[in-house]
């Protein structure tokens, strides 16, 4: 008798008394009185009927599951979405097609409510609808996927059915399929991930990137290793990136050696990747061994290390490339010193002013002005009858960072 007027103030929807009534409700249904709950499973009143199947879920026994399968289909997404939840705890594994089918409901939140129940449920008969939801636009809805995915073959041995979607054609599920190896750090897809470096599209490229840290977790795998001489020049890049980020000094010599890569991409991150080891003792000492070499490609390299660490023995270095008859080293050194507040002679950057090559000279003067020693103004007066109109434009904007009133000098 208490039953109906319990349902009955569902109408209400009334918050401070939900709970207690949703209790008071399923504890009467455990007892078996459930025709009378029945009876307003054909309500017409939406306040009441949308809260049937959260009872139902409760309540739990066989004509529980029943019911909220045939709530699937009801008209109203409220009420899909409330019956898709409360068969999370009572669906048998035999039944589940009956949820994956509302992985195709026209409403968003059923679908995603749906998603959710699946991977709570962790049951390998969802993997392959779920997989399939991998390839949806809606990004929310890949997230909700990927992660459902990985509850699902968390349990699992095998990942083969993750592996052919890495083989496949959609960047979608591709990417998202990168995160779930990741997630799962497994060490069987290091080898296919490293061969994702060479795809054409960046954000599948830094996905394995991102992938492969997870699964590696700052330890150093022979196959990155091994793949620092891989043809391809996006693996050897990302490769030398893993191994900074990871910084295991015994393989500083090994991403030293890309610094002469006949692709600058490489050499640029092998010089980002030596800073991270934070060894730069080694690496001064092997940089300015370096700029002995007759490859232009490593002397460059070496250069741009030096500036990157910027400890003191670097500034001494740098002070000699100064004099170097490499066009694009001496005009680094200069801008790089330049920067400095510490330079304890301007000398060298006054020699440059009368390069040959207008970019030294520019080098120079901006170099110049950076260090802001007023003991420069007069050579830089000078430099204002150059032959260059961008010598000259650059000289006025050295001399007005030193000295406003830098004509008082004239």
């Amino acid at each position: 008798e208490a039953l109906i007027p319990l349902i009955e103030l569902l109408h209400l929807r009334n918050s401070e008394i939900y709970n207690y009534l949703i209790t008071s409700i399923v504890k009467i249904g455990k007892k078996g009185n459930l025709q009378i709950l029945n009876e307003y499973i054909e309500s017409e009143d939406p306040n009441i009927k949308r809260e049937i199947p959260i009872i139902l879920g409760k309540i739990g026994n066989k004509q529980s599951e029943h019911d909220l399968i045939n709530f699937l289909r009801d008209e109203n997404p409220i009420i899909r979405r409330n019956a898709v939840k409360a068969l999370e705890k009572v669906i048998e594994i035999k039944n589940l097609r009956y949820i994956t089918d509302s992985l195709n409901d026209q409403n968003i939140e059923v679908k995603k409510e749906t998603i959710r129940v699946l991977g709570k449920i962790e049951s390998k008969l969802a993997s392959k609808p779920l997989l399939e939801i991998l390839k949806d636009n809606d990004i929310k809805i890949r997230k909700l996927a990927k992660n459902a995915l990985f509850k699902i073959f968390s349990k699992q041995k095998s990942y083969e059915p993750l592996y052919n979607i890495l083989k496949g054609r959609n960047l979608n599920a591709r990417k998202e399929t990168i995160k779930i190896l990741g997630l799962l750090k497994d060490q069987n897809a290091i080898d296919m991930l490293i061969k994702t470096f060479d795809s054409k599209v960046a954000s599948i490229r830094r996905s394995a990137y991102r992938a492969l840290l997870q699964i590696l977790n700052k330890k150093v795998n022979e196959k990155i290793k091994n793949s620092l001489s891989d043809k391809s020049w996006q693996i050897r890049m990302y490769c030398a990136k893993i191994l900074g980020e990871i910084g295991d000094p015994n393989t500083i010599n090994e991403v030293f050696n890309l610094i002469g890569d006949e692709s600058g991409n490489v050499r640029n991150s092998a010089i980002d990747a030596l800073i991270n080891f934070n060894l730069e003792d080694k690496i001064v000492s092997k940089a300015k061994d370096s700029l002995k070499s007759s490859n232009w490609k490593i002397r460059r390299a070496a250069v741009k290390l030096l500036i990157k660490t910027g400890g003191e023995e670097s500034i001494d270095i740098l002070i000699s490339c100064l004099d170097d008859n490499d066009i694009h080293i001496k005009s680094w050194a200069a801008m790089a010193l330049g920067k400095l507040k510490n330079i304890d002679s301007i000398e060298p950057f006054i020699q440059l002013l009368k390069d040959s090559d207008s970019k030294i000279r520019i080098s120079a003067v901006k170099a110049l002005g950076e260090i802001g020693n007023k003991e420069a103004i007069k050579a830089l007066i000078e430099t204002l009858g150059d032959d260059s109109w961008e010598v000259k434009k650059e000289t006025e904007n050295a001399l007005n960072l030193i000295d406003e009133d830098w004509m008082d000098y004239l």
